[in-house]
């Protein structure tokens, strides 16, 4: 249905650009301390908790995951003092069912999915410490819409490169756009107007609320009345429906365009139209505008959920206690820290026990279980050929406090427990860690790239897209990575390293992609990058 494919950022902190970030099934990032590594990931866990909590701007910069403080705090000190954003860019791929309302299937059954690139910028507002969405920008079907804002969140400016729209112009003493605002708690814009929600339908002209979206609707109508000199209301009505429907590129939408428009009379104008003729581009444009507009909550919902389903795994996980006191409470998902673990498994029905003790035997030849003594827990562990001797895990070590729950999480994600549980609209799920290897003897770090692997590919066989965001100096996972690729364990676009490079002068980071060839071995790898 939706997938994010990519993202790009601006304006944080040290990252200027950090140009476009394909993401792929396992993405690392690698680099020095206090080069921006920090910051990328971290900016996954401030979206979920952006949309997990009615909030007054478009982003919680201080929540229960992340804390960036303030915009203030976050906007880079390094941007043209007359560039005060932060931009996020979100290319996504949507189902062409969906993005087409169903229309286009009665007129092509090769219904192909559109790719939508949607970029907010997020600006400082009046008072301390608030943000707001100042740009929202949709690039699809060969065309770019951007729409201004106040800091109210009204429209007060659309820019297409095909259309040219005063919204503030003034017909019979009413303003045009006058029921044209935007939820200003929203990360996607979404328009808001007197009909309380958008649908491809109502075409008529005896409408009298003037949102955008109706002064686009009633543009198109005139546009192909003129073009047909029709008269039949329903027939011209159901022509620009048919019109606004059709997604793709603009040899594409020719094409369709020619067999929608069909007065005989047009179709003497339109036979002789190209991609580059001025009145295809308006009436594409008029189209492109009111899919926009009309397609707005849709993405926001979309986008939400994928943000909804982000996992962050923080740095430094809960220290394992040798007992938990117990809460009849049912936990379908741990914390970012992992101070729920023994809750967590409590709770798993013998099923479920059974599959996470198969994936824990496999990655670290260990099993987990709960006791329950009087109203306590204690979280315990079999290791190797123990059988069953359990261990409590606080007398194992501390490198299994801080893998077990990352073990435990990439498990209830990737085995689709979790899903069963929450039933998110979004199969895609995005996992960012942070230096998993805190206290892992170097083999066990290597082992932390088998288990991603398997992660990926258990979550591709329940239905679920996982991407892995991994910060790590581990150069025993980074090799062992390369390793499964070369003995074909894993293909080699299954994952790349993201290098941060920073000007410690300047206090910009440069991010440039690694990508593992066919023997595992990296091009454009930092010379003597582990050297020391």
């Amino acid at each position: 249905m939706h997938s994010l494919k990519s993202i790009r950022v601006k304006g944080l902190r040290s990252i200027i650009d950090s140009n476009t970030v394909n993401l792929k099934p396992i993405n690392i990032l690698v680099g020095t301390n206090s080069s921006g590594k920090s910051s990328f990931l971290r900016l996954f866990p401030l979206l979920s908790q952006s949309v997990e909590r009615r909030t007054r701007g478009p982003i919680l910069w201080n929540g229960p995951l992340v804390d960036f403080e303030s915009i203030e705090n976050t906007l880079s000190s390094s941007l043209d003092p007359n560039n005060d954003c932060i931009s996020l860019t979100f290319v996504s791929t949507i189902d062409g069912k969906i993005a087409s309302t169903g229309l286009l299937s009665r007129l092509n059954s090769q219904v192909t999915d559109v790719e939508i690139a949607s970029t907010i910028s997020i600006s400082k507002g009046k008072k301390p410490f608030t943000s707001f969405t100042k740009k929202y920008i949709l690039a699809f079907d060969d065309d770019h819409i951007t729409f201004t804002f106040s800091e109210g969140g009204e429209l007060i400016g659309v820019d297409s490169e095909r259309l040219v729209w005063d919204v503030n112009s003034k017909t019979e003493q009413e303003e045009i756009a006058k029921y044209s605002v935007s939820e200003t708690d929203s990360i996607i814009p979404f328009f808001r107007t007197g009909r309380n929600y958008f649908h491809f339908g109502g075409w008529g002209l005896n409408n009298t609320s003037k949102d955008a979206s109706q002064v686009i609707r009633e543009s198109i109508n005139s546009t192909i009345v003129k073009l047909t000199k029709g008269s039949d209301k329903e027939r011209i009505s159901l022509i620009c429906r048919k019109l606004s429907s059709v997604r793709g590129s603009d040899t594409k939408k020719l094409k369709e365009f020619k067999k929608i428009i069909n007065y005989s009379r047009a179709q003497k104008v339109t036979a002789k139209w190209t991609v580059d003729d001025a009145q295809f581009k308006f009436i594409s444009g008029q189209c492109n505008l009111l899919f926009a507009l009309e397609f707005s909550e849709a993405l926001n919902s979309y986008l939400t959920g994928t943000f909804k389903n982000i996992h962050y795994i923080a740095p430094l996980r809960a220290s394992t206690e040798r007992y938990y006191r117990f809460q009849d409470l049912n936990i379908d998902q741990l914390d970012h820290t992992g101070s729920n673990l023994a809750m967590f498994v409590s709770a798993l029905p013998p099923k479920w026990q059974k599959s996470l003790d198969e994936w824990t035997k496999i990655s670290f030849d260990f099993t987990v279980k709960v006791d329950y003594s009087s109203s306590n827990l204690a979280l315990k562990i079999a290791y190797g050929n123990g059988g069953e001797s359990y261990n409590n895990v606080t007398d194992m070590g501390f490198g299994f406090s801080q893998i077990l729950p990352i073990l435990v999480s990439l498990w209830s994600v990737s085995s689709g427990y979790e899903n069963n549980h929450q039933k998110n609209i979004s199969k895609q799920v995005i996992f960012a860690i942070e230096q998993p290897e805190l206290h892992l003897h170097p083999r066990m770090q290597a082992s932390l790239a088998n288990v991603f692997s398997s992660a990926v590919k258990l979550a591709k066989e329940n239905g679920i897209t996982l991407n892995l965001i991994i910060e790590t100096h581990s150069e025993a996972l980074i090799s062992t990575i390369g390793d499964l690729i070369a003995i074909d364990e894993i293909d080699k676009d299954t994952a790349s390293i993201l290098v941060f490079e920073q000007d410690r002068i300047e206090r910009t980071t440069e991010i440039r992609t690694s990508n593992f060839l066919a023997d595992g071995t990296l091009e454009s790898w930092p010379k003597g990058f582990f050297s020391y």
